[in-house]
């Protein structure tokens, strides 16, 4: 059970480093190229770099996000879902989108 554990978060790390590389948006090291938007009551974070939205739930439950998240392109947790409201996300989690083209 534990090296499982220990698996999972490998392959988590480099799932995000090869994200990284493939992605320049994710690199930039240009703050003000960096938009933060959250919630008055602290649950979530947006965090846009480019076109790219990094969505972050930190609620002990699940939370939608004002988001459509076009194409999802990594998540920590399932099932991120979408619909006429937003992005949502399981308890204690992050996915990284690509929103639509608007």
């Amino acid at each position: 059970m534990k090296e499982e554990a220990h698996w999972s978060l490998l392959c988590w790390y480099r799932d995000l480093i090869a994200l990284r590389k493939a992605l320049p948006e994710l690199s930039d090291p240009r703050l003000d190229r960096v938009r933060v938007e959250l919630d008055r009551l602290g649950k979530w974070l947006l965090v846009w770099r480019g076109k790219l939205a990094v969505a972050v739930n930190f609620s002990q439950e699940s939370v939608t996000l004002p988001l459509s998240p076009g194409t999802v392109l990594l998540a920590s947790d399932e099932p991120v879902t979408a619909d006429g409201e937003g992005l949502r996300l399981p308890a204690q989690s992050m996915a990284i989108c690509r929103p639509p083209s608007r």
